[in-house]
């Protein structure tokens, strides 16, 4: 392939390429284009193309790049080291897309995705709002953009019933359920909202729907998710945004095969099955479904 080291105009409107060392390897694509005629003779002993040089194709190659980098998303996808969350990063990696990865425990991200190109772990305490800013930050930095917000972290818990919940208790679920949706969304809506594109997809339950004995502070804290959505999409539809919420059962997960072990496993769904909806509300596909809630 033809490198370009210098330009010597020779001809107007022409310029000149002469072959060397691959130092300037992102200016050859201009040689791979077919419908840019290409002229070789011999010029002091080097190979010379001569191509047409004028801002048309300065244009039409700054369009090539700007599409090849659109055609490379990013998702960013909190809660990425638990079972949904490892499920989810595979499933997008697999359509292409780049990843943020973030976690309180990131460990086990290190582990399976070192090495991987295009796939950033970040440790986050994403109930702290400072914590979930800068890792918002730090991947705009690195990927230029956030297409895809998917706040998969999150938690379960039984509970007492009203009268004898304490404080903490309750404060844990709606800190784990509620306001890491809430803090990583605040963060990720400005640029969003500044590319006018873009889309996240939340967490609730089916058990959010009703209520439930014992359950209080994760029903509430599910149900609250499935109507910040709702805000959320009303708010930045006009801004080229959407937001659903996807509503599981039970997942399939070692976990709940160890805390439930005579359930019928095969009524479960599986956490690959859940990401393919993930990946399907985060496509172009999906571009009518706004503000909805879709159980799984």
């Amino acid at each position: 392939m033809t490198i370009v080291t210098s330009f010597l105009c020779l001809l107007p409107g022409v310029a000149v390429l002469l072959r060397a060392p691959p130092l300037l390897q992102d200016m050859t694509s201009f040689t791979d284009r077919p419908d840019i005629e290409q002229i070789h003779m011999v010029y002091h002993d080097h190979i010379v193309n001569f191509i047409p040089y004028d801002r048309a194709s300065l244009k039409r190659h700054a369009k090539w790049r700007k599409q090849d980098m659109q055609s490379k998303k990013v998702a960013l996808i909190t809660g990425a080291a638990g079972a949904l969350g490892s499920a989810t990063a595979a499933t997008f990696k697999k359509a292409g897309y780049r990843l943020s990865l973030l976690d309180m425990n990131i460990k086990p991200l290190q582990e399976r995705w070192e090495g991987k190109e295009h796939v950033t772990c970040l440790p986050c305490d994403l109930t702290d709002a400072g914590n979930i800013e800068d890792a918002v930050d730090k991947t705009v930095r690195m990927y230029g953009s956030i297409d895809t917000l998917l706040t998969i972290a999150g938690g379960f818990a039984m509970g007492p019933q009203i009268h004898e919940l304490t404080e903490e208790k309750w404060d844990s679920m709606q800190n784990m359920n509620l306001r890491t949706v809430f803090l990583a969304a605040r963060a990720v809506l400005p640029h969003m909202r500044k590319q006018q594109s873009g889309s996240i997809v939340t967490i609730g339950a089916q058990t959010a729907l009703h209520g439930a004995a014992n359950l209080a502070p994760y029903v509430v804290s599910k149900s609250s998710v499935i109507r910040l959505t709702e805000c959320m999409a009303q708010e930045n539809q006009k801004k080229g945004i959407r937001v659903n919420c996807i509503l599981p059962s039970v997942i399939d997960t070692p976990a709940n095969r160890a805390d439930m072990p005579d359930a019928d496993f095969s009524k479960w769904t599986k956490p690959e099955a859940i990401a393919d909806v993930l990946l399907f509300l985060a496509s172009d596909a999906s571009k009518a479904v706004n503000g909805a809630s879709i159980p799984v």
